[in-house]
């Protein structure tokens, strides 16, 4: 696999539900919190996470959260290290309890594992745009050319998933700092349904290192919840841009 296709593997290989469907007891939840209290070091290098507005982090230690990020991680390996995975507060708290079935409103950050070393310093714009145009210029091709993997990875990350459609929507925002594109998905769930999934990706560069972050929400009209799920990742990358620049001082 080329250096391309591998770079939009990267990005893609999670267009997949999170639907995972668990009969709970009830959880307490924390109100939301910034990520950022927490730096994750990556290879060696402080990186602050904020979070979207009333979103929380999912907890390793509750049993239906630890289940949905082994399924996640799971799905990542040998390419990509989840980094933290956050759910809609008030979904989660529902979710958790057994009052709704799935999770609608989540996302996650990520980081490459073989750019995880790399110290992009001083050349996150030209990160950027290499990255940005290869979704112009290629993404409809070379997500054709890495269907099956994502396929199979679906499959072992998780149990009666499949993906019955995928589209490409392509690059919905672009400037020195982020690339964002959009994708819409239709999944078959555990149960036999079907979900209609808008997937909005955003690559950066936060304190010299590579960093994906995804955002799912449920399918309206196209323009509106484009819009709306890329004004959220832009108020996100926003936030971590500042808080990873005042790492550097």
């Amino acid at each position: 696999m080329g250096s391309g296709k591998k770079i939009l593997l990267f990005v893609n290989v999670l267009m997949v539900s999170l639907v995972l469907s668990c009969s709970l007891a009830n959880y307490s939840l924390l109100q939301a919190k910034p990520v950022a209290s927490k730096p994750y070091m990556i290879a060696g290098k402080p990186v602050v996470l904020a979070l979207p507005k009333n979103y929380c982090v999912l907890d390793p230690k509750h049993p239906s959260d630890k289940t949905l990020i082994d399924s996640v991680e799971k799905s990542v390996k040998g390419f990509n290290e989840l980094l933290v995975q956050f759910a809609d507060c008030q979904e989660l708290k529902d979710w958790r309890s057994g009052k709704q079935k799935y999770l609608n409103n989540l996302g996650n950050y990520q980081t490459s594992l073989k750019f995880k070393k790399t110290d992009m310093t001083g050349r996150e714009a030209d990160t950027i745009k290499e990255i940005c145009t290869l979704f112009k210029k290629q993404s409809e091709t070379l997500m054709d050319d890495i269907k099956p993997e994502i396929d199979r990875r679906v499959k072992e990350g998780f149990k009666n998933v499949e993906i019955n459609k995928r589209k490409m929507i392509g690059v919905v925002h672009e400037d020195p700092s982020v690339c964002v594109t959009a994708a819409f998905q239709r999944l078959k769930t555990e149960s036999g349904t079907l979900k209609d999934q808008v997937n909005i990706s955003g690559v950066s560069v936060l304190n010299g290192r590579l960093i994906f972050s995804y955002l799912y929400t449920p399918y309206g009209d196209d323009q509106v919840v484009i819009d709306k799920s890329k004004g959220m990742m832009l108020d996100l990358n926003q936030d971590n841009q500042n808080a990873n620049n005042k790492l550097k001082k």
